[in-house]
């Protein structure tokens, strides 16, 4: 194990939340293709009993990006270190950062896995880091990554000095890849404290194995396990009784969803359980589909919900032959067409202490300069995404995540780490 400070960062602006809400004060909101400032109707945001927990302004602030450091790398994924008040940074490269965001003139301690992970190809390499529930109570730390191999991978390490120690990885899950890119790769502790483990189709164009809709295969998926409990024998983790094939079938037990091309990134909104799932598009659409609490808790067996890859991209026709596969089928809440953007970069939704911008879903697209943005708005206590709008943002964001100070942040590839904030988007 291999761990150094890295020196080679700049600091680009310290994180001022306060000021930058002051600066936010009175600008409004540009549409997707309008700039008439109108904001979204204000919606009553429910907690997870259904109560409400308070009405969002007529007119909530602007969400806008503030950089906060800069030549970090090339960042895939951002979220809550393990040792409090950081951030862990994903260099696809293989290599894992700690960063203090209210310190972040502080080199940040870095951890090189480049021994175990490969990252040849652009959609290759260390993908996300989390840490979460392990058996007997304790805490571990989550890797996702492709191997040298260019097979995905899902391991656990033990903690040591607040960092994973890869002495102590046990491979949980290892899914041979056909082709490359479409790894999928995000991984994220749901309201049940179980592991939902996002996979692409396995790659090429088109889903030539026709994977995403066999339930039998893990790829085209989403992928529900128990992580504390200590597996059968045969696999080092617990199948959630309400996964769809949990009690056997003709599909893997691991799977809950179906239907899916290369699910990057999906997020629980922690007020109402919606799961708000973004699946990068083929050469046409790129989408966001929701999932409340109802819809994936607790699956009849042999009914996975059905994303509809590759039958369909996003809301329109894809190939009819082969067919769908089992499960219902859900579409997308959101989409939109090529060139407003190529490959979507799902996001999170805010619920910190930011008033202005608490209970928007925020979202952004690699290839656009735009940061997209929607409340979670109540209908008839049904939680589902309102009315998107867009803001100015930057290129080539890969990744969004919660900090632990309720913020969200978002990383490029370009190294930079930004965050969420009400205001003018930063263009230093």
């Amino acid at each position: 194990m291999t761990i150094r400070h890295r020196h080679r960062h700049r600091i680009v602006l310290p994180l001022l939340l306060a000021s930058a809400m002051a600066m936010a004060s009175g600008c409004g909101p540009l549409a997707p293709d309008e700039g008439d400032g109108a904001g979204p109707a204000s919606p009553v945001e429910l907690d997870r009993d259904g109560s409400p927990i308070g009405e969002l302004p007529q007119r909530p602030v602007t969400p806008a990006l503030q950089r906060i450091a800069s030549d970090l790398g090339e960042l895939v994924a951002v979220g809550p270190a393990a040792r409090e008040g950081r951030l862990w940074l994903a260099d696809r490269s293989g290599v894992l950062l700690e960063l203090d965001p209210q310190d972040p003139g502080r080199a940040p301690v870095e951890l090189n896995l480049r021994d175990r992970v490969g990252s040849r190809a652009g959609e290759q390499g260390l993908l996300q880091a989390i840490t979460g529930p392990a058996p007997g109570g304790t805490t571990a730390a989550y890797l996702s990554y492709t191997d040298t191999s260019g097979d995905s991978i899902v391991s656990r390490m033990q903690l040591a000095g607040g960092m994973p120690d890869p002495a102590t990885e046990q491979v949980l899950l290892r899914i041979p890849q056909p082709f490359s890119n479409h790894n999928g790769g995000h991984l994220a502790f749901g309201p049940d404290d179980l592991l939902y483990v996002g996979t692409g189709d396995g790659g090429s164009a088109g889903d030539p194995g026709n994977r995403a809709q066999d339930p039998a295969d893990l790829l085209g998926k989403m992928l529900r396990i128990d992580v504390t409990a200590t597996g059968d024998g045969t696999r080092a983790y617990g199948i959630p009784p309400g996964n769809p094939y949990a009690a056997g079938g003709d599909g893997a037990p691991e799977v809950l969803m179906t239907g899916l091309r290369n699910p990057w990134r999906y997020a629980f909104d922690p007020a109402t359980d919606l799961l708000l799932v973004a699946d990068v598009g083929q050469n046409a659409v790129e989408e966001v589909t929701t999932l409340t609490g109802e819809q994936y808790a607790e699956r009849p067996a042999g009914d996975p919900p059905n994303l509809e890859w590759a039958v369909r991209e996003g809301d329109v026709p894809f190939r009819e032959d082969p067919g769908f596969g089992p499960g219902e089928r859900i579409g997308p809440a959101y989409t939109y067409r090529h060139p407003e953007g190529c490959s979507i970069t799902g996001g999170e939704v805010i619920r910190g202490d930011d008033r202005g911008l608490r209970g928007l879903y925020v979202f952004a697209d690699w290839c656009a300069d735009w940061l997209g943005w929607a409340p979670i708005a109540d209908a008839g206590a049904v939680p589902e995404l309102g009315e998107v709008r867009r803001s100015p943002g930057v290129e080539r964001i890969t990744s969004f995540g919660q900090g632990p100070d309720g913020v969200v942040y978002a990383v490029t590839g370009g190294g930079d780490l930004y965050a969420v904030v009400g205001g003018s988007a930063d263009d230093d």
